[in-house]
């Protein structure tokens, strides 16, 4: 959403831009000089009273701006009723036929895109939103600002683990997500893992949030102590700065792809139900892996709605691999780093 928000910074200039997202995300904006203020939603499972309570003093926050314009770039149902509760006369959203009720909620709806449309990247899911306002990206490129005192975290950090001192080249791996039918089986991490390590002399890090962690140790204990394991370690703009340390992220379909790419720092991506075409870093330096089959992709919560995914339980380690070999060929790894 970067290139729309700056979109709409440049086409309002003497305008306010306020940001409502979930916690923590927006911490990861907080440096942008084009965004005034960031709300944030909190939401912790069990706790309705507490949840009301947030929402209702959010409320009056959101009044209390007296906004002229409300643009909903997701589909969430929060996101519709805050919308209107905010009180702005003029409020856009994308109409969706299997959510057609969020409808009331909005003033102006920009239609829903046809199945068929050419998919042209994650950056033309909000700017396609905003372009019936007369709003053109002068660029659409996602471009994030680092916090000083977060690349001076993660400074501190890399040498603690004696990255830094040793010069060592190191890659990021993400193999989690909060979806299970987009993660690729954890064994198979582990073996990019060693190869990263032993035939490439490249560190690898293992990323993720605090839920992950548990899960974390998996790969560890069966990566022969290749990795470095920072899930959890970090904050989301601790994160920013250490992927854009990083000489190559190595992930899936997930947040810190797009983090990754925002921050300069190449990729290369595991594709499972979801559309690479759709959702992957656009840009020579991002590569995807995707196992080729007529399904491929099916848009669905893995094979059935099972929540488990063929096309990714059978994407061999070996795929991956010689994808990683095809990316350090074209380039010099030692320059590089």
């Amino acid at each position: 959403t970067i290139p729309t928000l700056k979109a709409i910074k440049d086409f309002y200039p003497k305008s306010l831009l306020f940001l409502l997202v979930r916690a923590p995300n927006g911490e990861i904006l907080e440096e942008e000089p084009y965004i005034e203020k960031i709300f944030s939603v909190t939401k912790h499972v069990g706790e309705v009273i507490k949840n009301a309570y947030r929402d209702i003093r959010l409320t009056f926050a959101l009044r209390k701006e007296k906004f002229d314009l409300v643009i909903d770039l997701r589909a969430s149902d929060r996101g519709a009723y805050l919308a209107f509760l905010s009180g702005a006369p003029l409020r856009v959203a994308r109409h969706y036929e299997s959510l057609s009720w969020r409808d009331m909620f909005f003033t102006h709806l920009v239609p829903e895109r046809a199945n068929d449309s050419a998919c042209r990247g994650p950056v033309y899911h909000s700017l396609e939103i905003i372009r019936p306002l007369g709003i053109e990206a002068k660029d659409t490129v996602p471009r994030l600002t680092i916090s000083f005192d977060a690349q001076e975290k993660i400074i501190n950090l890399l040498r603690e683990k004696n990255i830094i001192r040793s010069h060592k080249c190191f890659a990021t791996i993400n193999p989690f997500s909060r979806w299970r039918y987009k993660e690729w089986p954890y064994n198979r991490w582990a073996e990019i893992a060693i190869e990263l390590k032993e035939k490439w002399n490249i560190q690898p890090i293992l990323i993720g949030s605090r839920e992950d962690e548990k899960r974390s140790k998996e790969i560890e204990n069966v990566s022969l102590n290749s990795v470095i394991n920072l899930v959890g370690k970090t904050s989301l703009k601790e994160l920013a700065a250490l992927l854009n340390f990083a000489f190559l992220h190595i992930g899936i379909d997930s947040a810190a792809t797009h983090i990754a790419a925002a921050v300069g720092t190449p990729t290369i991506t595991i594709f499972g139900p979801t559309d690479w075409r759709d959702w992957a870093p656009q840009g020579d330096q991002h590569r995807v892996i995707y196992e080729a089959r007529d399904c491929v992709p099916c848009r669905r919560k893995g094979c059935n709605d099972s929540e488990q995914s063929l096309c990714l339980t059978n994407l061999s380690s070996q795929m991956v691999l010689s994808k990683i070999e095809e990316f350090l060929k074209d380039r010099n790894k030692n320059e590089t780093c």
